[in-house]
């Protein structure tokens, strides 16, 4: 893509970019270019529900049927095939970015923070703060795995599948992993980031994509709950 492309993109709203590093040049042309147009996404959430046998399942889809999977923060430990590792806080980057580099994850790393874009070579999404469905940039919804969504959405999806979005404490554990570590274990308003999916489950529906919950423990009710097992190649 032409750098004077880019720069009428990003003035248009669409994406934010570093005029230095060439990397931002490209990463304009992946958000955009609706890279995985019609496919079905896996986004691998971090919620005490997730199993070994759904990400087996998982990723048999993605060898099999081109299913396309997003890793969500730590995730990426438990899903080194992932096609994309996304994560939208810098500290998190901080604390976790050398370490992924130096791993088996062969993915892209993205963020829709610019600053942890610029320092690590990320590729980067603009994010806004506000409600439903980004259509040109990623909404926030406070939270990774939502913003995530809205990723695949403006990548061309048209269904979703997420696992281990439970969205609840769960025999008192947030996550999987547990908490996670000092400085990065903010409060986790539940109850809040839940009613800023509704509005965002409304607009996915209007744009015709499906979101199917594979968390049998969700508090999310606004995506029908199903068992990856059960759900269409």
């Amino acid at each position: 893509m032409e750098y004077g492309i880019a720069s009428e993109l990003e003035r248009m709203g669409l994406v934010v970019i570093d005029r230095a590093p060439a990397r931002h040049v490209e990463n304009v042309a992946a958000v955009l270019s609706r890279r995985w147009e019609g496919a079905t996404v896996v986004i691998v959430c971090s919620g005490p529900s997730l199993t070994d046998e759904q990400l087996d399942v998982a990723h048999q889809r993605q060898d099999e049927n081109g299913w396309k999977v997003i890793a969500v923060n730590d995730n990426w430990r438990r899903s080194l095939g992932a096609d994309v590792l996304y994560a939208c806080d810098d500290r998190w980057w901080d604390k976790y970015h050398a370490e992924i580099t130096t791993s088996e994850f062969g993915g892209e790393l993205w963020t829709q923070d610019n600053k942890a874009a610029q320092r690590y070579g990320l590729r980067h999404v603009r994010g806004e703060a506000a409600s439903g469905l980004g259509r040109r940039v990623v909404h926030h919804g406070n939270n990774s795995g939502y913003q995530a969504i809205n990723l695949a959405y403006l990548w061309g999806v048209r269904r979703v599948v997420l696992l281990g979005m439970d969205m609840q404490i769960i025999d008192g554990k947030r996550h999987w992993f547990g908490d996670h570590p000092r400085g990065l274990n903010k409060p986790s308003p539940y109850k809040e980031w839940v009613k800023k999916f509704d509005q965002l489950s409304i607009d996915l529906l209007h744009e015709g994509v499906e979101v199917i919950n594979c968390s049998p423990v969700s508090a999310l009710t606004c995506f029908p709950v199903v068992a990856i097992a059960d759900v269409a190649p």
